[in-house]
């Protein structure tokens, strides 16, 4: 798959036959896939259009954080089977183009054979352009079609939803939207020790700090460490009982595992909420619980309750 940064100066024509969908697809969740899927069976090649800002994360439904990076969004498409991915960046020259303009000088000379958006897309200087402008400017050059959104329980698929699912310890659920379990990948850090002190070693993960976080607790994972997946369990939050921290900490106990792993990167997969962040009367107290937790995590290993 091409991945690429979109030059406006130097637009080359897409191949033939080829579906451009558009978005900006955080977390490339099911209703981005419809559009993906209805453009895989009715062409050839499959494009995607990925419009970013690097201004985004002002915006008020940005400030959370994102599901995925650009980097988690272009490796999603390609095991999507999309063909190319263009990267374009609304700058501040791009940001004030009207939406006649905006297709003239963006989608025009990419020559897609079909743009496929979502019903609620929007472009164009004030984000004034529907879907059904881009049809009218478009007439002459492609054909535009608006896919109507999925639900889930009456509510629209949305990158907002997911979010509210995962802050309600909803992993699962969030799943069956996203197409895979959400996940969270930093790189492997020192730690104060503690985990080795109660019997649970940890690693300690750095997340990036523009990915959203999900609710904190102890969760069961997934941990992907060179192409090996691994089960264990893992703690979001403050560390109330013990060395309470001002950032919320990831630390994963790695089920069965022993290599030395800092300054390496992991990729944690979120699968089930297995209980709420507590302040535990002591220890000792914590200690118990965390053997309940490892044992509930072993239980749903052996029956694939996942």
């Amino acid at each position: 798959m091409i991945a690429k940064h979109l030059d406006l100066k130097n637009i080359k024509a897409l191949d033939p036959n080829t579906a451009l969908v558009l978005g900006t697809f955080d977390g490339v969740h099911a209703g981005h896939r419809y559009l993906i899927t209805h453009g895989k069976m009715h062409h050839e090649n499959v494009a995607v259009l990925l419009i970013y800002t690097n201004k985004k994360m002002t915006k008020a439904h940005q400030k959370s954080g994102v599901l995925t990076t650009l980097e988690d969004r272009i490796k999603i498409f390609a095991e999507l089977g999309v063909q190319s991915v263009y990267l374009l960046n609304l700058d501040e020259e791009l940001l004030k183009l009207e939406p006649r303009a905006f297709v003239s000088a963006v989608l025009v000379p990419l020559a897609p054979s079909e743009v496929i958006v979502g019903t609620d897309f929007r472009f164009g200087a004030g984000a004034k352009g529907t879907g059904e402008d881009l049809a009218k400017f478009g007439h002459n050059y492609f054909v535009t079609t608006l896919l109507k959104p999925l639900y889930y329980e009456e509510t629209k698929v949305s990158t907002s939803l997911i979010k509210e699912l995962l802050l309600a310890g909803k992993p699962a659920v969030a799943r069956s939207l996203l197409g895979r379990y959400y996940t969270l990948a930093g790189l492997v850090t020192k730690g104060y020790g503690l985990g080795n002190k109660l019997g649970f070693p940890t690693a300690n993960i750095a997340l990036d700090p523009s990915y959203f976080v999900p609710a904190h607790g102890v969760y069961f994972v997934r941990v992907k460490f060179k192409d090996k997946d691994y089960f264990g369990m893992a703690s979001l939050g403050y560390h109330p009982t013990v060395n309470k921290v001002k950032v919320p900490l990831l630390e994963v106990n790695i089920f069965d595992f022993n290599d030395s792993i800092y300054h390496d990167v992991l990729v944690v997969e979120f699968i089930d909420y297995l209980r709420p962040e507590v302040k535990f009367a002591s220890v000792d107290e914590l200690i118990m619980q965390l053997k309940k937790d490892r044992e509930n995590c072993e239980l749903k290993i052996k029956r694939g309750t996942f």
